[in-house]
C-alpha cells in the first residue's frame, strides 16, 4: 500500500516555479488539486471502515458478554487471556476478571484430574482442535462439576502454538444421569447381552429436548415443519448416538464392536435410515412410541440381511425413556427365502392374491431404485440424512412406487367394511400412519433389504372405530433377482384381536377389583398346591402378604388343625383335583396365624380345568367364623339357660309358697311371748334355715323366663366387701381390695349383686382348699363400639376377681357358666350359671381368663347408672302397730291364715279372699258400704282363676287411686321386677321376712 499523501507532503517542499514554464506549473498544481482530493477519499474510507470494524467488536462483544456457554482463550504457557462471564459463573467466580487472576498453576489445578491437562495436550497432539472434551473440574467454593470443552488451538505461521480459544458447557446433570443409567443398565445386561434378538440402544434425549422447544414455539404438526424447514429438520434428524448394543445385533452386523458398527452405519443402514428416524420422530410427536417392520441390512462381511425392525422407547412407568430408545432387529432372511418360492408362480399368486381375506397391495418400485441409485451415485450416503435436509425428497421417493395392484380385501379394509373408492383410498393410502410405513419400505430398500414389517392404525373418516393393521412390505427375489415391480404390501387387520386383548385386560382388572373387595380370603394353586394368587383378604387371615406366599405349598401358608384333637388338616387340593368337585374343609377347623394365634374357619377348594379338562389348579377360599362360632356358643348357653328356667321357674313357686307358710308361721311363734320364751332358740334356728332354703330358691328363680331384676341406682363398693367377707367368713383364704374411691354406681338390683359377688368369690375359694388371697378390684370403665362384644359402647362399672387357684383346663373352660355343669364333688353347678344369667339380665357381659394351675380371673361389666342412690332413711320397727283395713288375695289356705295373723298382730283390720273375682267383689262391697280397703295385697298366679295383676287393673278403672301390693313366688316375674308399670305400690316376694313386709306396707299406706 503506498504511503498517504500527507506523508509525501511533509517530506519533500514544493518546487520553485519559473516565469518560463507556467504550462508546467498548472499541470503540477492540477495533479496536487487531484491528489488531495483522492486522499481525502482514502481518509472517508478509512473512517467508515473503522466505524463498521468498531460496530462488529461490539456484536462480538455484546455476544461474548451474553453467551450462555463460557468462552474463554488461554495462553499456551497456561492462565487465562480472556473469559466472559457465563465462565466465571460456571467455575463458581464472581467475575471474569477473578479468572483473569489465576496463574497457569493456579488453571492447571482447576482439573480434579492432575493429569488431565497433559491428556487435553496430547489430545491436541499437533492438530488445531480438541472438541467434546469432558472433564471434571473444581469450582471456587470448592464443588466440583463436569464440564465438556471445544477447543481450537491458534498457532503461527511456523505452526507454534500462541493461545487457545474455547467453548465450554455444564453437563453435570447429563453425567449424573449418566451414572444413574448406568447402575440401571447393570440390572438389565445380561438379559440384554444375552437376548437372542438384534438390539441398538440410541439416545434420543437431544433431540427430545428440541421436538418440546418446537411444541412451546407453537408447531403442531412436525411433518409439515420439517418441509418447510429442511435445514433445522436435518439437523435433528441427524443427531444418531449409538450408546450399546448386544452380541446379537454384532453377529447380525458381522462386526466385533460397536465402535466398528458405528463407522460402518453407512454400510450397514443405508441412507434409509433417515426414513426411520424421521417414522420415530413422528411416532413420539404423536403421542406413539413404536416403529416397526421389515428392511434389508448389509452386513460388514457383504451378507444380506431382511430383517424385523422395531423401534421404541421404553416406559419407566409412564415415563419415557428417551436416553435408551431402542431399535430391535429379529433375522428373517430363512424366512424370506421360503417367501421366493411362493411368488415363484404369478399366475397362483393372482388367485390367491383376489380370493385371499388379507389385504394385499403392489407397488411397482422400479423407478424409485433407479431414483434412490442415482442419489447415491450423486454422493447420498444416509438416505434419512437426505430425507431430513430434503422433505420434499421423501414425496419424490413415494410418488415414484406406483401403484400396480390392490385386491379385494383392500378395498374393504380402506373402505371401512364397503369396498373404497379412489378418492378414499387415496386419503388412506397417503395417511401419516401409510406415509410413515412406507419411508421405513424406502430406507429398507436403500439399505438392500427387500422387506420391512409395522403396525399401524387407520383412524376412520366415517366414524367406524380406528383399525390396528400390521404392515409387511417385501420384494419378491425370482430366479436371485429382486422383483421391484411386484413389490406387496400385506395388510392384516387386528382389530379384533387388540380389542380382545383390551376386553381381557379390562376382564382381569375387573377380576382383580373383585377379588380385593372380598372378605373372603381366596388363594388360587398350581396342581401341586403352591400358590399362585392370594387376595388381601386371605394375607389379613393367614398373616402372610401376597408376595412372601407366592410359589409355597398351601399348607406352609395356611396351618390347619381340628379344633379339639389338634391333629393336622390338608387343605383339600389334592382331593378336589381327583374328585374334579369342590371340597369342604372340616367342621370346626382352626387356622394357625403366621404371626401367632388361631381363628376358626370355614373353607371350600375347587378344581380349576383348562379347556380340555385337564386341571390346572384349584381355588382355595376360606371365611373367618371365630365371631360367629363365638355368638353360636353364646346363644346355645342361653338357651340351656331358658330351658332350665321354665322347670325352675315352676318348682321355685310352689317351694317359695311353702317357704312362705313356714317363714309365717315361725315369725308369728317368734312374736308369741309364751312359744318364743319355751322354744326361741330352735325357732330362730328354724327361721334360717328357711332363709338359706329362701336363697336357694332364688338361684332357681334366676334361670325363670321373663325374670327381671329390680334395678336401681347402687354404690357397689360397701356391697362387695360385704358380700365377699360374708362368703369368705370361716375360711383360710383372705380377700385383697382394690376399689376405686370414684367409682359410679351401678344400675343393678342390689341383692343380685350380692349374691354374684357370693358365687364369684366361693367359686374362687373352692378353687384353693388350702387357702390363698382373692383380689377383688373395682373401677369405672368406658367402652367403645366393639371393645367387649356384645356390649355396646358406654359408661360401665368393671368388678374383677382374681385366685390363685388350680385354673380351669381349656376342655371345661367354655362349659362353666352351663347350669348344673360342675367339677366339684358336692358342687350343684348353679354358682356360676347363677352369674351368668343375671348379669345377662342386667345388660351386662362376664368373662372368664385362666391357666390350668396359675388361677382364673372372673371379669364383670355392669352398666353405670346415671344417678346417684337415694338417701338411706331409717325405718320403724317392723312390729310397731298400724291402722288400717287391708284385702289380701292368695289361692293357698295356709297363707291366707298366715298372713291375716300377721296383719292382725300389726294391728291391720285384714278380709282375705282366694281369688281375683273375689277380690273385686269385696272391694266394690267395702267401697259401697263406706268401708273402702286402705290397701289391697294380690297374689300374681292364681291357677284356674283371675290373678292379681288382672284384678288390680279392674279396681283402677274402679278407683284409680286405690293401692296394691303385688306379692309373688315368683320373685324374678317382670310383673314384681316393674310392679309400677301395672299399676301397683309396691311388692312383696313369697317367703316373707316379717321387716320387708312391714316396710313396704307402711311405705304404701304413707303413699310412698
Amino acid at each position: 500500500m503506498n504511503p498517504p499523501i500527507s506523508a509525501s507532503i511533509a517530506g519533500d517542499p514544493l518546487p520553485t516555479l519559473a516565469a518560463g514554464s507556467v504550462l508546467n506549473f498548472g499541470v503540477e498544481a492540477a495533479l496536487v488539486v487531484v491528489a488531495l482530493g483522492a486522499g481525502w477519499m482514502l481518509v472517508r474510507l478509512a473512517n467508515r471502515r473503522a466505524r463498521e470494524l468498531r460496530a462488529s467488536e461490539e456484536r462480538f462483544r455484546d455476544l461474548f458478554e451474553n453467551a450462555v456457554e463460557g468462552v474463554y482463550e488461554n495462553p499456551a504457557e497456561g492462565g487465562f487471556r480472556s473469559a466472559n462471564p457465563a465462565m466465571a459463573r460456571m467455575l463458581g467466580f464472581a467475575s471474569a476478571e477473578d479468572l483473569l487472576k489465576l496463574s497457569p498453576a493456579d488453571t492447571a489445578r482447576l482439573y480434579v484430574s492432575p493429569t488431565r491437562r497433559a491428556e487435553f495436550l496430547a489430545a491436541l497432539g499437533t492438530g488445531d482442535r480438541v472438541t467434546d472434551f469432558e472433564s471434571e473440574v473444581r469450582r471456587a467454593d470448592g464443588t466440583t462439576i463436569w464440564i465438556k470443552e471445544n477447543v481450537r488451538a491458534i498457532r503461527d505461521p511456523q505452526g507454534r502454538l500462541l493461545y487457545f480459544q474455547g467453548f465450554v458447557s455444564d453437563i453435570t446433570a447429563r453425567r449424573k444421569t449418566e451414572a444413574a443409567l448406568r447402575a440401571s443398565e447393570q440390572r438389565h445386561r445380561h438379559l440384554f447381552e444375552h437376548s437372542p434378538v438384534a438390539i441398538v440402544e440410541i439416545d434420543s434425549r437431544p433431540t427430545m429436548k428440541r421436538l418440546a422447544e418446537l411444541r412451546a414455539e407453537g408447531v403442531t404438526d412436525l411433518a409439515d415443519w420439517m418441509i418447510v424447514n429442511p435445514a433445522e429438520a436435518a439437523k435433528l434428524l441427524g443427531h444418531f448416538l449409538i450408546m450399546g448394543m448386544n452380541r446379537a445385533a454384532l453377529q447380525l452386523f458381522a462386526a466385533h464392536s460397536m465402535e466398528e458398527v458405528s463407522a460402518n452405519l453407512a454400510r450397514i443402514l443405508t441412507p434409509e435410515a433417515v426414513v426411520v428416524r424421521r417414522e420415530a420422530l413422528l411416532a413420539v410427536w404423536d403421542g406413539r412410541n413404536l416403529v416397526d417392520g421389515e428392511m434389508r441390512l448389509t452386513a460388514l462381511d457383504g451378507s444380506m440381511h431382511t430383517v424385523y425392525q422395531r423401534w421404541w422407547v421404553p416406559l419407566d412407568g409412564d415415563e419415557p425413556l428417551f436416553e435408551r430408545t431402542q431399535l430391535a432387529f429379529i433375522d428373517l432372511t430363512g424366512v424370506k427365502s421360503a417367501e421366493s418360492a411362493l411368488q415363484a408362480s404369478e399366475s397362483r399368486f393372482r388367485m390367491l392374491l383376489e380370493q385371499s381375506p388379507v389385504a394385499v397391495i403392489e407397488h411397482d418400485f422400479r423407478e424409485t431404485k433407479l431414483l434412490l441409485d442415482e442419489w447415491r451415485r450423486a454422493g447420498v450416503t444416509d438416505l434419512a440424512e437426505h430425507f431430513a435436509a430434503q422433505p420434499e425428497a421423501l414425496t419424490m421417493a413415494l410418488a415414484k412406487a406406483r401403484l400396480s395392484t390392490i385386491n379385494t380385501a383392500a378395498l374393504l379394509l380402506f373402505g371401512d367394511g364397503a369396498p373404497a373408492d379412489e378418492r378414499s383410498f387415496r386419503a388412506r393410502i397417503n395417511s401419516p400412519a401409510v406415509s410413515a410405513a412406507r419411508r421405513e419400505n424406502l430406507l429398507a430398500l436403500w439399505r438392500g433389504d427387500l422387506a420391512h414389517e409395522a403396525e399401524m392404525v387407520f383412524e376412520s373418516e366415517r366414524g367406524y372405530r380406528p383399525r390396528h393393521v400390521v404392515q409387511k412390505w417385501s420384494v419378491p427375489v425370482i430366479d436371485g433377482v429382486p422383483a421391484y415391480q411386484w413389490s406387496q404390501t400385506v395388510l392384516l387387520d387386528i382389530t379384533d384381536i387388540r380389542a380382545a386383548e383390551a376386553a381381557l385386560a379390562a376382564e382381569r382388572a375387573r377380576l382383580v377389583v373383585t377379588l380385593g373387595a372380598m372378605t373372603e380370603g381366596v388363594i388360587t394353586t398350581d396342581p401341586a398346591g403352591r400358590v399362585q394368587y392370594m387376595n388381601g383378604a386371605a394375607g389379613a387371615l393367614t398373616g402372610w402378604s401376597p408376595d412372601s406366599a407366592m410359589g409355597l405349598p398351601i399348607d406352609q401358608i395356611c396351618r390347619l388343625t381340628e379344633e379339639k384333637q389338634h391333629r393336622p388338616v390338608l387343605a383339600p387340593v389334592a382331593s378336589a383335583l381327583a374328585r374334579g368337585a369342590p371340597v369342604d374343609l372340616p367342621p370346626r377347623t382352626e387356622l394357625h396365624v403366621h404371626a401367632g394365634g388361631v381363628r376358626r374357619v370355614d373353607g371350600r377348594c375347587a378344581p380349576m380345568h383348562d379347556p380340555s379338562g385337564r386341571g390346572i389348579g384349584a381355588v382355595f377360599v376360606m371365611r373367618d367364623v371365630t365371631e360367629k362360632s363365638r355368638f353360636e356358643t353364646e346363644i346355645l348357653r342361653t338357651s340351656k339357660l331358658e330351658s332350665v328356667g321354665l322347670l325352675a321357674g315352676g318348682i321355685a313357686h310352689d317351694f317359695n309358697n311353702l317357704l312362705a307358710i313356714v317363714m309365717g308361721n315361725l315369725t308369728l311363734a317368734l312374736l308369741d311371748e309364751k312359744t318364743a320364751a319355751a322354744g326361741g332358740r330352735w325357732l330362730r334356728e328354724a327361721e334360717r334355715g328357711t332363709t338359706r332354703a329362701r336363697e336357694l330358691t332364688q338361684q332357681l328363680l334366676t334361670f325363670a323366663k321373663g325374670g327381671e331384676p329390680v334395678r336401681s341406682s347402687v354404690l357397689l363398693p360397701d356391697l362387695v366387701r360385704e358380700a365377699a367377707e360374708f362368703a369368705l367368713h370361716g375360711s383360710t383364704v383372705k380377700c385383697e381390695f382394690d376399689l376405686a374411691a370414684d367409682v359410679r354406681p351401678a344400675d343393678a338390683d342390689k341383692g343380685q349383686i350380692g349374691q354374684v359377688v357370693q358365687n364369684l368369690v366361693i367359686n374362687a375359694m373352692q378353687a384353693m382348699p388350702d387357702g390363698g388371697v382373692i383380689r377383688l378390684r373395682l373401677c369405672n370403665e368406658i367402652l367403645s363400639a366393639g371393645a367387649v362384644p356384645p356390649l355396646p359402647e358406654g359408661d360401665y362399672v368393671r368388678l374383677e376377681i382374681t385366685d390363685g387357684g388350680r385354673g380351669i383346663s381349656p376342655e371345661n373352660l367354655g362349659r362353666i357358666f352351663e347350669p348344673f355343669f360342675t367339677t366339684k364333688e358336692h358342687g350343684t353347678g348353679l354358682g356360676l350359671a347363677t352369674v351368668y344369667s343375671v348379669v345377662q339380665k342386667h345388660h351386662g357381659h362376664v368373662t372368664v381368663e385362666s391357666e390350668h394351675g396359675r388361677g382364673a380371673t372372673f371379669r364383670v361389666w355392669l352398666p353405670a347408672a346415671r344417678t346417684q342412690p337415694a338417701p338411706v332413711v331409717a325405718s320403724a320397727s317392723p312390729f310397731d302397730l298400724m291402722k288400717g283395713r287391708v284385702l289380701f288375695m292368695d289361692d293357698e289356705e295356709s297363707i291366707r291364715d298366715m298372713t291375716s295373723a300377721l296383719l292382725n298382730r300389726l294391728g291391720m283390720e285384714v278380709v282375705v279372699t282366694s281369688d281375683g273375682d273375689a277380690a273385686v267383689s269385696e272391694f266394690l262391697q267395702a267401697r259401697a258400704g263406706g268401708r273402702p280397703f286402705d290397701v289391697v295385697i294380690f297374689d300374681l298366679t292364681v291357677p284356674g282363676g283371675k290373678g292379681g295383676a288382672s284384678a288390680m287393673k279392674e279396681i283402677l278403672r274402679l278407683d284409680p287411686s286405690a293401692r296394691g301390693i303385688v306379692s309373688s313366688g315368683y320373685s324374678s316375674d317382670p310383673v314384681m321386677a316393674n310392679y309400677q308399670a301395672h299399676g301397683f305400690r309396691g311388692s312383696i316376694p313369697k317367703p316373707y321376712r316379717v321387716t320387708d313386709f312391714a316396710r313396704t306396707l307402711r311405705e304404701v299406706l304413707a303413699g310412698k
